[in-house]
């Protein structure tokens, strides 16, 4: 899920030290690199799957039943010091917006609906400033 082209090194890098301190706790068949072949929810419900990661959101609730939390990553990023969800609601460089309230009837671009800082964080963060049940225009899922 979070295997974008941008932080794939880092990701990798990860894999390879999960995959050696497997193989030395006596595990067997861990493969040497990473499937990337199947969808996020599609790999979550693999059979052969060993370790993958997820938004908490989708974890504690469609895959409830057949995945279990083992750690929490904390990445090295401006906002991500504690093992706690953030999310940032970004707007474009040049736009006149710097306050929640300017958003008002803009177009937002979450990645899931079943995401927890993708769509419930700002949600929670938005829903304060809605009028007659709507902030927010038009609404994308970016994938």
């Amino acid at each position: 899920m979070y295997d974008i082209p941008e932080i794939r090194p880092a990701v990798e890098k990860l894999w390879n030290a999960v995959a050696r301190r497997l193989r030395e706790a006596g595990l067997t068949d861990v493969p040497l690199t990473l499937s990337r072949g199947l969808t996020p929810h599609e790999s979550w419900r693999h059979p052969e799957l060993i370790l993958g990661q997820s938004c908490g959101y989708p974890a504690l609730h469609e895959h409830r039943d057949n995945l279990r939390i083992v750690a929490t990553p904390i990445y090295d990023a401006p906002g991500c010091e504690t093992d706690t969800h953030c999310s940032f609601i970004l707007v474009s460089a040049d736009s006149p917006r710097s306050e929640l309230v300017d958003l008002r009837g803009a177009r937002f671009a979450l990645n899931s609906w079943d995401s927890n800082t993708g769509m419930n964080l700002p949600r929670f963060a938005l829903a304060p400033l809605a009028k007659g049940g709507r902030f927010l225009g038009e609404i994308l899922e970016t994938g």
